[in-house]
């Protein structure tokens, strides 16, 4: 069972592995009392992953036994690393087995929408009564909502106050975060910002210097988001020059171009580094010790606001004509946007969408740093992301190896942007 279920209690939530869930669902039909029928809800989770978004989802599951005694639930967990693998491999056919309630990313959804139930109209009501419009439109495709928002991951500038030489650092723009990191290099030889050279965490921190300095990935709310993604206007130009400075001033670790996001939060965990912007979760992997002497800060920009990373609770579509395991999923999705799910979400030490709980149950400094922010969200674009970062990768690889001025890098990494949807 996931680290922190409730193994001693009468509602535990049974975890299995894939291979035998076709076993358990024919066992438990036929150990039901002739008359009576059971039904057995699958939920495709992702291992590892963050520590309160496993304990949310089995207090989520066990709330949901409590009040659907007649479905038998079964977690499935699977590997994060091979996600977006699982995912496609389900979608190919409805004849396919698949689990009736997935953990999806946001910039999935709408690889996979074709394949989903949507939400029932109460439960869609009821997340539009506690959550930001800009929240539901990151759990929707093409304007109609297919899923709703279960952990809501912000992302913030970590920081260690001995080495900044201040404990409430607040830097209002991203010059202000290097030359701060700078001099905290030169004093401590500690490095300075943790700059990923690739991937997704590149692309997300390009977003945030671009979104700083009021610049934006144009159209990506519109349906023909990723084709009108845009990043050769003068403030991508301006961010490109930031990440080119981290290099070049030695401001982020040598060979930057060689680290990915990941690398980045292990030096920082390990005091090798003196900042970087990483998800709120990258406070629970501090150790006990160090996690008084801890820094955390909103990303620079004015008005403020919260990049965030969002996974969705969806629906597959039946495969089968035996409709009560879309309807066993309906009730848990029910659950989890109800007053009572959200709370479930607080207690284990996530941010619930519920704003006005949030700022009552939210004890993490991580999760209360982005708190002012939630109102104005950022994220990437929620369709053909991996264009974009593809785009990205090149456009600062050609910029920060010195092959090309950053005009001329964005100009080549616009230009990958119709090859990769084409792919």
């Amino acid at each position: 069972m996931p680290p922190g279920s409730p193994a001693d209690s009468p509602l535990a939530v049974e975890t299995v592995p894939a291979f035998m869930l076709h076993s358990l669902a024919l066992l438990v039909a036929l150990l039901a009392p002739m008359g009576q029928t059971t039904t057995t809800l699958h939920v495709g989770v992702w291992e590892p992953s963050d520590q309160s978004a496993e304990r949310a989802i089995q207090l989520l599951l066990t709330h949901y036994r409590a009040h659907h005694p007649q479905v038998t639930v079964a977690v499935m967990p699977h590997p994060a690393s091979q996600a977006h693998e699982w995912l496609r491999r389900w979608c190919k056919s409805e004849r396919n087995w698949r689990p009736d309630v997935v953990v999806v990313p946001d910039v999935w959804l709408a690889q996979i929408v074709d394949q989903l139930e949507p939400p029932d109209a109460a439960t869609i009501a009821r997340v539009r009564t506690t959550a930001s419009p800009a929240l539901l439109e990151r759990a929707s495709v093409g304007g109609r909502p297919c899923a709703i928002p279960f952990t809501l991951s912000p992302r913030l500038l970590f920081y260690w106050p001995d080495l900044i030489g201040e404990k409430n650092w607040q830097p209002g723009s991203w010059n202000e975060v290097l030359d701060a990191t700078e001099k905290a290099r030169r004093k401590s030889r500690v490095w300075g910002l943790g700059v990923p050279g690739l991937g997704e965490g590149l692309t997300m921190l390009f977003g945030e210097i671009l979104w700083a300095q009021g610049g934006d990935f144009l159209g990506q709310h519109s349906p023909e988001a990723a084709a009108a993604v845009d990043i050769m206007s003068s403030k991508a130009e301006q961010s490109i020059d930031v990440i080119v400075r981290c290099e070049r001033e030695g401001i982020a670790e040598p060979q930057m171009l060689t680290w990915t996001q990941e690398d980045l939060e292990d030096l920082f965990l390990a005091r090798k580094l003196t900042a970087i912007v990483a998800p709120a979760g990258l406070e629970q992997g501090v150790a006990e010790a160090d996690r008084a002497k801890l820094g955390v800060a909103q990303l620079p920009g004015r008005p403020n606001f919260t990049d965030l990373a969002v996974d969705d609770l969806a629906i597959f579509k039946a495969s089968t004509t035996d409709t009560s395991r879309v309807a066993a999923a309906q009730d848990f999705l029910a659950v989890a946007a109800s007053a009572d799910g959200q709370a479930c979400i607080a207690e284990a030490g996530g941010l619930p969408m519920d704003l006005e709980l949030a700022r009552k149950a939210v004890k993490s400094a991580a999760l209360k740093a982005a708190l002012p922010g939630m109102k104005n969200l950022r994220g990437l674009p929620l369709e053909n992301t991996d264009a974009l970062v593809a785009a990205i990768d090149r456009a600062v690889w050609l910029a920060v190896s010195g092959r090309m001025l950053s005009p001329r890098a964005l100009e080549e990494g616009q230009a990958m942007l119709p090859v990769k949807l084409a792919e």
